[in-house]
């Protein structure tokens, strides 16, 4: 931290640490609460300073990687762009050009075929992390930049145009927030199988998830936690929050609506997973 002062101190900057864990993000309150504090921080005209607390960070609560964590961060403060410098100069097409891929207006297949891991002994995520975070921020409207973190001036070049290295296109229109943070701030507790006929249901007509499009689930799970929701091939479409157990799924697998309503009379939403709270993936 006291280098990062030392390095804006000239440009009359403060910078302030912030400390996290995944699960600061995941859970709803707290995901808000951090939000408000970055704006805070930067309404004050300070430079937020972002890592890993490491000090009380275990496995399953870990982001995994610093270019997951930038993108997550991104999309919370819905930053117009994020700049992934590291010893990566760019994409590089190694299966073509062999240079630097510039612009990437949509990451296809073939561009995710492009990324290959870290030979950097200090690296924690190669090429593949990167693609991953510049789909999670520019599905959340931010443009996303990839370059060397050793060029002169990169930043300035990069927002300026004249800079080595790949821009990502924001894709659409971002996600509606509470949707995004569903999509992309989760671990699910596990999964929700649906049968053939409530694939199209759920994807083309905006639709709940009842019961009788249900099967089986996978996991362990309680009312509250989020799930994600698979077809018959195991496929994810989609991801919620979940009304029902893990416990209670088997028996209301298949069920129409006045069976199940029969099997939870006391229950006010029969909804698996109510449409507000599902974003499909």
């Amino acid at each position: 931290m006291q280098v990062w002062q030392t390095a804006f101190a000239p440009h009359a900057l403060t910078v302030a640490q912030v400390l996290l864990t995944h699960d600061d993000l995941r859970v709803r309150t707290r995901y808000l609460g951090v939000r408000e504090t970055l704006r805070q921080i930067i309404g004050y005209g300070a430079i937020p300073i972002i890592n890993e607390n490491d000090t009380v960070s275990a496995a399953e609560i870990k982001f995994g990687d610093n270019d997951t964590l930038s993108a997550l961060v991104a999309s919370l403060v819905e930053a117009e762009h994020l700049i992934i410098l590291s010893t990566a100069p760019g994409l590089i097409d190694l299966k073509g050009t062999g240079e630097i891929v510039p612009v990437v207006e949509k990451i296809t297949p073939a561009i995710e075929a492009m990324a290959g891991g870290t030979t950097s002994e200090t690296a924690t995520g190669g090429m593949i992390s990167k693609i991953t975070a510049a789909k999670l921020a520019t599905r959340a409207g931010c443009g996303v930049f990839i370059a060397s973190g050793s060029e002169p001036a990169i930043v300035a070049r990069l927002l300026g145009g004249t800079g080595p290295g790949t821009f990502f296109v924001p894709s659409g229109l971002p996600l509606d927030a509470k949707k995004h943070w569903l999509a992309y701030f989760q671990r699910p507790e596990g999964t929700v199988f649906v049968n053939a006929r409530a694939v199209p249901v759920l994807r083309e007509r905006g639709s709940s998830l009842l019961a009788v499009g249900v099967t089986h689930a996978r996991g362990e799970f309680n009312p509250g936690d989020i799930v994600n929701i698979a077809g018959p091939d195991a496929t994810v479409l989609a991801r919620g929050k979940t009304n029902f157990s893990s416990k209670e799924i088997p028996a209301l697998a298949g069920l129409q609506a006045v069976a199940l309503r029969a099997l939870h009379p006391s229950r006010k939403r029969l909804e698996v997973v109510h449409r507000n709270d599902l974003v499909l993936l």
